[in-house]
């Protein structure tokens, strides 16, 4: 299964690469450049308590069942990929040409863009589909939606 993972998560990969390339993007716009803001270390420092929080809930779960190496470097990264290109480059960038206004927040200028992009990648996550139809997971959507906050101030942040 985790090998149809790495291929869908291959050409979703694809997918946003292409869209950032495009003139009306960009890859830098998109964010996909290594130029930092000044004092971007104050960011770097938030990804990694994030990172530690994240591996705590990683090898700490509730149901008591612990996730191995692997799967905490494949959550890691593969879905991530593809996700932080679309998220918090292309998307972001397409709807906050839309919304225009922004609110400076701890340094980082947050628009309606960012809250929308979260808004939907906590949506992404809290629904789900199965043979029993549409379900809808108000922790999944709360939990990814906070981390898409805060990510999204590191994006802008940096």
């Amino acid at each position: 299964m985790r090998f149809n993972d790495a291929i869908i998560g291959g050409i979703l990969i694809a997918f946003a690469l292409a869209l950032a390339s495009l003139p009306a993007i960009g890859w830098e716009r998109a964010g996909l450049t290594l130029k930092q803001k000044k004092d971007a270390w104050i960011g770097w420092s938030v990804v990694a308590v994030a990172c530690a929080i994240f591996l705590y809930f990683a090898i700490t779960t509730g149901d008591g069942v612990r996730d191995d190496a692997e799967t905490i470097a494949f959550q890691w990264t593969m879905p991530g990929f593809d996700e932080e290109i679309f998220y918090r480059g292309v998307f972001l960038v397409v709807l906050n040409e839309a919304f225009r206004g922004r609110v400076n927040v701890l340094s980082a200028p947050i628009g309606w863009g960012g809250l929308v992009t979260c808004l939907v990648f906590g949506a992404a996550h809290g629904l789900g589909w199965s043979s029993e139809g549409l379900s809808f997971d108000p922790f999944f959507f709360a939990t990814t939606g906070t981390a898409a906050l805060v990510f999204l101030w590191l994006r802008e942040q940096t």
